[in-house]
């Protein structure tokens, strides 16, 4: 996606999240809520202030903290590894397609086959695999896994996420003032012993933050799921059909895999998922490896 797409759809996303404040706004003071002054606004701007510091900081170090944290090899130059020698042409021959500068390429020590991709520019990027999808997978696949994560680059999959995630810990924070505000307002009406007071105002602030960042979680892994669905889509664009189908395909058969919990590492996870109830599938980043599979045999091409 073209970076003029990514910011319309950022405008479009604030101006939908201004105009339901309008109307949440419009109706509370409707109902006789107190609301005057710009102490409201202050709030929406200070939150939009920190949580943008944050958002930019975790975007800029994600790549350094990707490295640390899984105490990663950097590959350097085309290694005599067949299989990380076509991972290396594959992501050489796609970058170049592309216009964009080569990811950095990083292997990680994990039993769990996994891949991911990090970083804040297209320019700048790290796509990291783990020693146990290079020793599970073949070669076609895992050029599939690589033009999947390859896509993520492309679309600037984690500064969209980012800046999503922003606007959602944003509205997080100001709506949960401004109903225990209201709450507290609509209390202390009649009566100014009525009002929530101190400890009981910021209860019902953390009982309201836990619900709205809740709901705000849905439309994040929503967007998530999409995301992985076009990332394979592109993928097979990229690669073939049937190479991005058999790295799906050779991850599911791996899920029931044992793995040891030190060698779990789900922060940063970009291609597996797990079976899951229906209703907890709702707070998954990812879809089913089953519906992915689907989704690509019945693309055209």
């Amino acid at each position: 996606m073209s970076l003029l797409k990514r910011i319309a759809r950022f405008i479009i996303l604030n101006i939908a999240v201004l105009v339901t404040i309008n109307i949440i706004v419009t109706v509370l003071i409707a109902l006789g809520v107190d609301l005057s002054g710009n102490d409201h606004m202050s709030l929406l701007i200070f939150a939009a202030v920190i949580w943008f510091s944050w958002s930019l900081i975790s975007l800029f170090i994600s790549k350094w903290m990707a490295k640390k944290a899984y105490d990663m090899t950097l590959i350097t130059a085309r290694p005599s590894d067949p299989k990380l020698a076509a991972i290396w042409d594959c992501m050489e021959s796609l970058s170049y397609r592309h216009g964009i500068t080569m990811p950095e390429l990083g292997v990680y020590q994990s039993g769990e086959p996994n891949a991911f991709a990090t970083g804040w520019s297209q320019n700048d990027w790290l796509i990291a695999f783990s020693t146990g999808i290079l020793k599970t997978m073949t070669i076609d696949e895992l050029e599939g896994v690589t033009a999947h994560e390859m896509a993520h680059i492309l679309n600037g999959d984690m500064v969209t996420m980012t800046l999503l995630q922003w606007v959602i810990n944003t509205f997080v924070v100001f709506f949960s003032h401004l109903v225990a505000r209201s709450i507290d307002t609509f209390l202390s009406r009649d009566n100014e012993e009525g009002s929530l007071g101190y400890w009981w105002y910021y209860l019902v602030y953390n009982i309201l933050n836990f619900v709205f960042s809740l709901l705000g979680s849905l439309v994040l892994m929503a967007f998530s799921r999409w995301r992985e669905y076009r990332a394979d889509a592109e993928a097979s664009d990229m690669v073939g059909k049937h190479k991005m189908i058999a790295a799906l395909q050779a991850l599911l058969k791996t899920i029931d895999y044992p793995v040891e919990e030190d060698q779990k590492h789900e922060h940063y996870a970009m291609l597996k998922i797990s079976h899951q109830p229906w209703w907890l599938s709702l707070f998954s980043s990812h879809p089913p490896l089953e519906k992915r599979i689907q989704a690509l045999e019945s693309r055209a091409g």
